[in-house]
């Protein structure tokens, strides 16, 4: 039986911005320590978290201009928020 989704607050979402801007591109995992504390913290799991920071990733200017890209879901929400360039 799959779990309902749990949608994204704003300040969830503006949590993970700032966890974003403080980690690299290769730092957007479930396993790192700051992704899994949020996550326990917004009560959701790591991967979601990981998941929220890899679409941010995927707006960002300056991780696109390097050749990079993160995961393609970002939620309208998410590209409302006013810069990803940290």
């Amino acid at each position: 039986m799959a779990s309902e989704r749990k949608s994204w607050a704003d300040q969830d979402r503006l949590l993970v911005l700032a966890l974003y801007c403080r980690l690299t591109f290769g730092q957007l995992h479930h396993g790192r320590p700051e992704v899994i504390e949020l996550a326990k913290h917004l009560g959701r799991s790591a991967n979601s978290v990981a998941m929220k920071l890899s679409n941010y990733a995927s707006l960002d200017p300056e991780v696109l201009v390097l050749g990079k890209k993160g995961l393609s879901g970002a939620s309208k929400q998410d590209k409302l928020l006013p810069d990803y360039s940290c």
